[in-house]
């Protein structure tokens, strides 16, 4: 009589990841990918969705080439970046000579057409791969727009909700962007209407079918451009003042890898604050005020002369002309302006070259210059400024500007638009870096992409000591159209972006002011900026104040009925700007700490500090302090805790309790021979009722409060198969979300150059699981969204920002989340062999796919006993309906039951220990594994 068989429960893997099998406990894994801990059940991990994009770098207007088309017929290039009716259109050519990562699109749609009985609009993307159009898995579209409804009076209502539900694609001013290099796989250049560039076609798309553009529907001047993302190196979710903003950096740093083009200097800045809008590029504010724009004319009055008009049509003229100095003696507050060719202004870009003469003949598109042999290599000088400072001829005049678009070594510099004229051998140019802008809130007509007003953001062309005026964006295309012809007094902002005038670092890092309400942001290139919520600033150090004179003894002190009589003293030994900083130290790291902002430089190893809570503007020279461990290792970083202050190398923590009476910090070495290695990388949580930091060391991760730091992961391999790379773990970035009580850390896995996995420890439950990064990590934090629910935000290398959701996919790339179990015996550790019979699976799968199921006997994945096993994909979702595509009312609920699964062994799987191992790229679950397993005699027999 044949023998029974046995249930032996088999490893949950909800205890997370321990590949050390001989060390880890019985409900953890041996591998894991993609999968996490879901209330004690282990499934896979959800998708990353993108809701945002950085500030992008802009190509040059004229690298842009725009073809609309009805279909595959009816082609029409739209060349001339004036405002384009582009109604009936249903698709679009957007090219450029070289590959780029999204386009701006400044669309707007007419309020009056009738919307009754429409269905939303999206658009499809595809490009050419050298043999057809291979359609986008994901684009990010903020170009969508809901229309407002009006009644026949043009003031809004709430009829029509059901109409109100639906979105226009291309009508408002927004981005579209993708992944390239992960999803443009084989971009190829092919020809559209005689046109050969690098092509993405953009159709409009309803509910199963191409469709056209709304009647009214616009791309507005100056025209669509494409663009080219770069890593977020920084990610800031911050509430300033009645604003909530997430601020993301966008840097070009390095040459080589993420490149810098031409005379850029490569910061980005980006203010995201809808996800149903673009993120607004920064500007470096230079100047602020109240101006008058436009005409206004004036009716006559009784009382004398009136002037006719105030004011100049689409000019911008400051109000305020004069101030008062501390003595009440009034200046003139003018800008500075030279109008001498070359001209030169306080807002003007700089002349990076001049003198500049034809060494042959020019046409009215390219320019041939004397610099081109010797200076001039590719990519130099695009999105420059080509100005005639001299005219010779019969050439354009002087003063003459175009945007240059390209250089290469046969025909000099292409140009956008053309010149008037083609130059004459006798002019003379000058090449400028792009000119600052001016911003300001405007009053428009309402369309479907605008609202009460709207910002405009003109480049300016000349300014005196008190007038700007505008390049004049109706005939130079690369500029926006400057139509303001009403009278209008509006907020003015002058500013530059900060690609051409802050010099970009490998990584901005951020820290909240806690006495003025403000983010400090610091690259360790540039100076200290602050983000106040509305306007981008240096930061400015205070050395002539009253305040910083009392604090030097510059000021008389007067005492009176003291024991010294009355009187006034003077202490001038020392004057306010002698000891105190002219500006901020130059840091790649800061921190906010009891009221003093703290700068760390690690090119110098120095640790400076500001005055406390009101004058922490103000920042003594001698407030600072040279941080050395034994091998001389550069800062990494820097935290508080509690009270005190941590400074860390790679092998060091440096500690200091609150200023002494003098404001000196007293550092003193923490820990020997342990450090953090990233900045970016450390968090403070709340463990056991204590506060403690968590952060990436060299060899692990360790917990750190204040004493000896304690490992939490001593060896990079119990979570990957052969660790870190090591050389890249500067570039680490961690996260916490406080309600899961997990850490998320992104590290380059070995053999990678940036952070492709993403570790996670749950501290309540101390387990670790590893995630993918298709699109890698350049950056993490948390933040709470509209609804008050907190969401882990990752900031990509290509340029986007994602947040995990209920997504199926990383936006199009599918997560195949895999956990193979420890193996066991099931016969205990004598080494009795055993036949398996049977594998059980309680489990659930949240739609159609399916899971894999693999078994390994003796640990032997690759050998011959493998075969011996088993291998099964299957459906496990109940057979229920299930969530799919289509139109809405259509689609079917998923189904959330558990089902128990049993999958029959082959006769020969036998052996000593069995492991078995989940796959799959649907949402499924595990609750529990048995194994049935019959006792074998001697060779196998029973």
């Amino acid at each position: 009589m044949a023998r029974g068989y046995a249930p032996v429960p088999l490893s949950p893997m909800a205890g997370g990841v321990n590949r050390f099998e001989k060390e880890s406990a019985p409900t953890q894994a041996a591998e894991v990918l993609d999968v996490v801990n879901d209330g004690g059940n282990i499934r896979r991990r959800d998708g990353m969705s993108t809701f945002a994009a950085g500030a992008p770098h802009h190509l040059p207007a004229g690298a842009t080439t725009v073809i609309s088309a009805v279909g595959e017929t009816s082609y029409v290039n739209l060349a001339d970046r004036v405002s384009t009716d582009i109604s009936g259109k249903n698709t679009f050519y957007v090219g450029c000579d070289e590959k780029f990562d999204g386009i701006d699109w400044p669309g707007s749609a007419s309020l009056t057409v009738s919307i009754a009985a429409k269905k939303t609009h999206y658009i499809e993307a595809a490009y050419w791969d050298g043999d057809s159009w291979e359609t986008l898995p994901f684009v990010l579209d903020t170009t969508k727009c809901t229309p407002p409804q009006t009644s026949s009076d043009g003031v809004f209502s709430q009829t029509n909700i059901a109409d109100r539900a639906c979105s226009f694609t291309l009508s408002q001013h927004g981005h579209i962007s993708w992944h390239t290099v992960e999803h443009l796989t084989g971009w190829a250049t092919t020809a559209v209407n005689s046109i050969t560039k690098y092509y993405v076609r953009l159709t409009v798309k309803t509910v199963g079918a191409t469709t056209t553009m709304l009647s009214g529907s616009k791309i507005d001047a100056p025209g669509v451009r494409v663009f080219k993302l770069a890593p977020v190196n920084g990610l800031f979710p911050v509430k300033l003042k009645d604003r909530a903003v997430l601020v993301i950096g966008t840097d070009r740093a390095r040459r080589g890898g993420v490149t810098r083009r031409g005379v850029e200097l490569g910061a980005q800045l980006g203010y995201h604050t809808n996800d149903q809008t673009k993120a607004e590029t920064a500007i470096l504010v230079l100047d602020e005020g109240a101006a008058t724009i436009g005409t206004k004319t004036n009716t006559d009055w009784g009382g004398g002369d009136w002037p006719a008009a105030l004011g100049t049509a689409s000019v911008l003229e400051k109000r305020k002309k004069t101030f008062l100095d501390e003595n009440l003696n009034e200046l003139t507050y003018a800008w500075l302006a030279s109008a001498v060719e070359p001209q030169q202004g306080q807002f003007l870009g700089s002349i990076v070259l001049q003198a500049l003469v034809p060494t042959a003949t020019p046409s009215t598109t390219t320019v041939k210059l004397n610099d081109s042999v010797s200076l001039a290599i590719t990519d130099d000088f695009e999105n420059c400024r080509l100005r005639v400072t001299t005219a010779g001829g019969s050439g354009p005049a002087a003063g003459e500007e175009r945007e240059i678009v390209s250089y290469d070594g046969t025909n000099g510099y292409t140009v956008y638009p053309a010149f008037s004229a083609a130059p004459a051998a006798g002019d003379v140019f000058a090449i400028y870096t792009p000119h600052a802008h001016v911003r300001f809130d405007a009053p428009v007509v309402y369309t479907f992409g605008s609202g009460a007003t709207a910002t405009r953001n003109w480049e300016i062309a000349s300014h005196d000591e008190h007038k700007i005026t505008p390049v004049d964006g109706s005939s130079l295309g690369y500029a926006e159209d400057p139509d303001v012809t009403t009278f209008q007094m509006p907020n003015f902002e002058i500013g530059r972006e900060l690609r051409w005038s802050t010099v970009g670092g490998k990584r901005w890092c951020g820290a909240y002011d806690s006495m003025t309400g403000r983010l400090i942001l610091a690259n360790g290139e540039s100076p200290l900026l602050a983000y106040d919520g509305r306007r981008l600033r240096e930061l400015v150090a205070d050395d002539s104040s009253d305040a910083a004179k009392e604090l030097a003894g510059q000021l008389p002190q007067e005492w009176w009925g003291s024991e010294y009589g009355e009187g006034t003293q003077l202490n001038n030994l020392m004057t306010a700007n002698a000891i105190f900083r002219p500006a901020p130290p130059l840091g790649a790291y800061v921190v906010d700490y009891m009221g003093r902002l703290v700068v760390a430089d690690p090119n110098t190893n120095i640790v400076a500090w500001s005055m406390p809570v009101l004058y922490n503007d103000i920042w003594p020279m001698h407030f600072e302090y040279q941080v050395r461990d034994d091998e001389n290792n550069a800062i990494t970083g820097m935290a508080t805790l509690r009270d005190q202050l941590f400074v860390f190398t790679s092998s060091a923590i440096f500690a200091s309790g609150p200023a002494d009476a003098r404001g000196n910090f007293g550092f003193h070495r923490a820990s020997h021979g342990v450090g953090f290695v990233s900045h970016h990388a450390v968090e403070r949580i709340s463990i056991s009722g204590s506060s403690t930091l968590i952060g990436a060391a060299a060899d692990g991760v360790y917990m750190f409060n204040g004493n000896e730091p304690v490992p939490i992961l001593e060896d990079w391999r119990r979570v990957l198969p052969d660790g870190v790379n090591r050389s890249a773990m500067d570039d680490a970035c961690a996260t916490v979300s406080l309600t899961d009580n997990k850490y998320y850390l992104a590290v380059p896995a070995s053999g990678s150059d940036r952070n492709n996995r993403i570790l996670v420890f749950d501290w309540m439950r101390k387990q670790w699981w590893v995630f993918s990064a298709p699109y890698g990590v350049a950056s993490l934090a948390t933040d709470y969204d509209e609804n008050g629910n907190e969401r882990v935000l990752i900031g990509t290398y290509d340029g986007h920002v994602a947040q995990f959701t209920k997504s199926g996919t990383d936006d199009g790339t599918a997560v195949t989340g895999v956990a193979r179990s420890i193996a066991i015996a099931p016969l205990g550790a004598a080494g009795r062999e055993s036949s398996f019979v049977a594998l059980t699976l309680d489990m659930k799968n949240m739609g159609t796919n399916t899971v894999t199921v693999n078994t390994y006997t003796d640990r032997q994945q690759n050998s011959r006993e493998s075969s011996s096993a088993l291998s099964k994909t299957l459906k496990v979702d109940a057979s229920l309906d299930v969530w799919g595509t289509g139109e809405w009312e259509t689609a079917k609920w998923g189904d959330s039951r558990t089902k128990t699964v049993r999958l029959n062994m082959p006769t020969s799987a036998r052996g000593h220990t069995i492991q078995y191992e989940i796959s799959g790229s649907g949402s499924w679950e595990l609750n529990s594994a048995v194994i049935f397993v019959r006792p074998l005699g001697a060779r196998g027999r029973r």
